[in-house]
């Protein structure tokens, strides 16, 4: 019946299991779409003959067919064959065997991804977009969405420093304010903002309770 094959006893015996459906013999290799018995002299002694399965359940791996889904670093093509991953691409992460297919980067950086269907995919790069950090697993994240100029880590007391520092501009980096090095959105009740460097600076301990618009006593509120 399908699913069997005829051992040398004459009797009928189960494929393997990642045989779909009929065999020549036990064993799972296999090349695609179809293979036949492949009858091979030996150098001495009796002829060998490799069994095969006339096709597979899942897919097939150089040949040979496989339980499940392909193996690490590997893709499953069209005629449900494992194919390898571009060697830009990390392993076990693809969908495709183009560049733009990695889902995980042999450099371990994932710049700019784009989505495809529900599989999360992109190019892999040597650095990351302006605006992201590299993690130390190689993962590139958006900087805190405070740092104007990049950062160093997702903190907002993370932010690349500008190269040179202008009037107006905060030396920390910052898009708006900085707090003791940290980018805030606004200055507490008891600091002012120095215009000149965008920081948030102490009021006199005089104005501590209302509030000031300058370092002296004379700028209280």
């Amino acid at each position: 019946p399908s699913g069997t094959y005829v051992n040398a006893s004459s009797y009928c015996m189960p494929c393997d299991r990642s045989c779909a459906k009929d065999c020549s013999g036990p064993s799972p290799s296999q090349r695609l779409p179809y293979c036949r018995n492949i009858t091979t002299p030996a150098v001495s002694g009796p002829t060998v003959t490799v069994y095969k399965c006339s096709n597979c359940s899942y897919v097939s791996l150089a040949g040979v067919c496989q339980l499940g889904s392909c193996p690490d670093g590997y893709y499953r093509s069209d005629d449900d064959s494992c194919q390898v991953c571009s060697g830009q691409c990390g392993v076990g992460g693809c969908v495709g065997g183009l560049t733009s297919n990695c889902t995980r980067c042999a450099n371990a950086v994932q710049p700019t991804f784009v989505y495809n269907s529900t599989r999360k995919v992109g190019f892999c790069e040597a650095t990351c977009d302006v605006g992201f950090y590299r993690e130390t697993n190689g993962v590139c994240r958006a900087c805190h969405q405070q740092c104007v100029q990049g950062c160093y880590g997702g903190a907002p007391d993370q932010c690349t420093a500008p190269a040179v520092v202008t009037v107006g501009v905060n030396p920390y980096g910052c898009a708006n304010l900085s707090l003791n090095g940290s980018c805030v959105s606004r200055c507490t009740d008891s600091m002012y903002v120095e215009n000149n460097t965008k920081q948030c600076m102490p009021c006199h301990p005089s104005c501590a309770t209302y509030g000031c618009s300058g370092p002296a006593i004379s700028d209280c509120k």
